[in-house]
């Protein structure tokens, strides 16, 4: 029997920290290919991109960081924000750069240690 029509409780919780997708009705996907992250308590739109590949314009805000890979190699990065709806990036800058930018470094280079591991599982 179906769930459809029947009253249960969903639990509303969100992560931290999502990406943003943009497969779907849309062609051409603008996001292929991009690392565009959603933090999601502040409605904040971030991308990383690699250090060495990317000329941001000054007043970008951004945070620069560097991760090391499952292999060994330093990963030169820098995420960028894009946007955010529930903070003033003139007034909030440090905040934005502690609370946003520097956690969601840390969740993107996660990420990319999981995905090393999964990658390193396959050539097994």
């Amino acid at each position: 029997m179906s769930d459809i029509g029947k009253n249960r409780t969903i639990n509303l919780t969100l992560p931290e920290f999502a990406f943003v997708e943009g497969a779907g009705h849309e062609r051409p996907n603008l996001l292929k290919g991009r690392n565009v992250i959603l933090h999601i308590r502040s409605a904040s739109i971030m991308e990383v991109f690699d250090r060495d590949s990317v000329h941001l314009n000054g007043d970008t805000l951004r945070f620069e960081f560097t991760n090391k890979n499952q292999f060994g190699f330093d990963e030169p990065m820098v995420i960028a924000l894009h946007y955010s709806a529930t903070l003033d990036e003139e007034l909030d800058r440090s905040m934005l750069i502690s609370r946003v930018l520097k956690p969601a470094a840390k969740w993107y280079c996660d990420y990319c240690d999981w995905e090393d591991l999964n990658i390193e599982s396959n050539d097994r």
